[in-house]
């Protein structure tokens, strides 16, 4: 978008190198390759981080960072996503995959169908059963496996990612977040905004690594993307989610502590210029979890510009076009679309469900379109 080439040649190159260094083995002193168990019939990376190898564990969180930047690489470069294709699909199928004749994995690993969401523990061997605490890497892992589709062509792939994370992003907002407010009891809800694990039986105000409010409601949030957005898909969730936010500054005496990069962007969503009004990149670079800068500011920004998610206007499924459809303070409804196909495209949006526009979206394009 800066139409700054130099400076995109330096990230995709950075990207690459980090990307190869995964998948590729050079000799046992190489510290970074993905291993298949055929015994298992998993992948996982070399050094058991969360217990990823021994316990099969945080699968889709972890795979789900190397895919999404798989697919962002592999739009640009389509030469290195071919080159590592097969190595890129082994990982997102051990997760996602959605092909039943694919017998090196289960199908659909990671989800739950029946709870209707992810779980992370590969075995479940808790005396609660199986848990899942972070729902934003999660959720992370289905936008990543949908990219990977758009460039795969491969429209099974994709309604298996969309079936995925529709069902994480509603199980998020209920269990997580009790947004119709009949999950918790009463004096849960009174206490907290939100559930930090989900577990087969039972639910914490905890994290497995602290107990600041910071960490049991971000890790929620994180990865910052524009899939945030859904918790604030028409007024009434973005009331809901409003409360939410409050009560974990409430929690927090009215500020952000720490996470800057995470939870700033989503103070945008409840309130942008309050959000941009704080924004320090110095904290962000300071902070424990130096990361997110530009994708924050960029974020606070676009929320700043767009405010929220439209409920009453959608654009059809399309195998190389996606789209969200956001509610201005001008009562606009402007579609953000991206076309990752080398050809035009025609697109169809349905507004509130008695009308349809067709639109011809240019190659390779990020354009807006007004559709009222």
């Amino acid at each position: 978008q800066l139409q700054d080439d130099n400076l995109q040649s330096k990230f995709l190159t950075k990207l690459k190198d980090h990307l190869v260094d995964w998948f590729t083995f050079t000799s046992t002193e190489d510290e970074r390759y993905l291993y298949y168990n055929d015994r298992w019939g998993t992948t996982y990376y070399s050094d058991n981080e969360f217990n990823t190898a021994s316990e099969i564990s945080d699968h889709s969180f972890t795979h789900g960072y190397l895919i999404f930047a798989s697919a962002i690489v592999g739009r640009k470069d389509p030469v290195f996503y071919q080159q590592y294709r097969e190595m890129i699909l082994l990982l997102m199928k051990d997760y996602m995959n959605h092909d039943p004749n694919d017998l090196r994995f289960p199908v659909m690993r990671s989800l739950d169908r029946y709870a209707g969401h992810s779980w992370a523990h590969g075995f479940g061997s808790f005396a609660e059963g199986n848990n899942l605490e972070s729902t934003g890497e999660a959720i992370n892992s289905w936008v990543a496996a949908y990219h990977i589709a758009q460039l795969e062509n491969n429209r099974g792939m994709m309604d298996a990612a969309i079936y995925g994370y529709t069902h994480e992003m509603y199980a998020a907002q209920q269990y997580w977040f009790d947004y119709d407010q009949d999950i918790w009891t009463q004096k849960y809800r009174e206490y907290a905004g939100v559930a930090g694990m989900i577990w087969g039986g039972k639910y914490d105000y905890a994290t497995w690594f602290g107990a600041n409010p910071t960490f049991i409601y971000g890790i929620q949030w994180i990865p910052t993307g524009e899939y945030l957005s859904s918790y604030i898909l028409g007024q009434t969730k973005k009331t809901r989610f409003t409360s939410i936010y409050n009560k974990y500054l409430n929690a927090k005496r009215g500020a952000v502590d720490r996470w800057y990069g995470y939870m700033w962007p989503v103070q945008a969503l409840v309130n942008p210029t309050t959000a941009l009004g704080l924004f320090d990149a110095n904290k962000i670079l300071t902070d424990e979890y130096p990361a997110e800068l530009s994708m924050a500011y960029y974020m606070m920004q676009a929320f700043q510009s767009y405010q929220y998610k439209a409920d009453n206007a959608y654009m059809r499924i399309h195998a190389s076009v996606s789209s969200s459809v956001y509610l201005n303070t001008d009562n606009k409804l402007i579609a953000l679309v991206y076309n990752s196909s080398d050809n035009s495209e025609s697109v169809t949006f349905v507004v509130d469900e008695d009308s349809e526009k067709s639109f011809t979206v240019a190659a390779k394009s990020f354009s807006t379109i007004t559709l009222n």
